[in-house]
């Protein structure tokens, strides 16, 4: 799953290695979203979750880049999570955080 990828990535570690490492995280967002409209308070809790420990990631990953292209696209997609609700779009920040750790051989450890 690209979310626990991501995550596992930027902390070099494995499942659990780090807070937010855990597909489960992701699958429960995913639940709440499918909640809709029902379920609002649920939807903005599991957002809310998912925005910090992805925003944390590619600030913790920031640190190890030193290729200025790839440090402004990632502190884009950073910033295009503040307040961000719309899954699609969140989905889409996940997506592409990803093909830049792969690219910048960011391991999972």
């Amino acid at each position: 799953m690209s979310y626990e990828v991501l995550i596992r990535r930027a902390y070099h570690c494995g499942r659990y290695g780090s807070k937010g490492a855990d597909a489960d995280i992701y699958r429960s967002f995913q639940m709440a979203h499918a909640d809709l409209p029902d379920n609002q308070k649920r939807y903005k809790k599991e957002v809310k979750e998912i925005v910090t420990f992805i925003s944390k990631a590619i600030t913790k990953a920031l640190k190890e880049i030193t290729i200025p292209e790839k440090i402004l696209k990632l502190e884009e997609l950073r910033d295009r999570l503040i307040m961000q609700e719309n899954k699609q779009v969140i989905d889409r920040v996940i997506k592409e955080t990803v093909t830049i750790f792969v690219e910048l051989d960011l391991e999972i450890r």
